[in-house]
């Protein structure tokens, strides 16, 4: 059963676009790797997300500027960034 939580995926919408800063509209962009949960027609955890703008999130989704290496960096990099973005915003806890 891959994870969903839609107050997560609110939460991450709260935060600037991880790869152009921009502020307000961003969305909940899922992982694409397979570790992830990423299958055919099947979107990765909610828990594997990070903003990005539409502009962004249509370049990284879609885009042939970076290589699968790039772009394996940069959802790692977003992932870890969008983490302590949450709890540094107090948009995450720990009960």
């Amino acid at each position: 059963m891959i994870y969903r939580n839609q107050k997560l995926l609110t939460a991450i919408r709260q935060l600037p676009c991880a790869a152009c800063g921009i502020e307000g509209g961003s969305q909940a962009a899922h992982s694409n790797l397979l570790r992830h949960g990423k299958g055919r027609g099947l979107k990765a955890s909610d828990a594997a997300t990070f903003p990005l703008c539409v502009p962004c999130h249509m370049e990284f989704d879609q885009g042939k500027a970076l290589t699968k290496a790039e772009r394996e960096q940069l959802t790692m990099d977003w992932l870890a960034w969008t983490h302590i973005q949450l709890i540094e915003n107090e948009l995450l806890g720990v009960r």
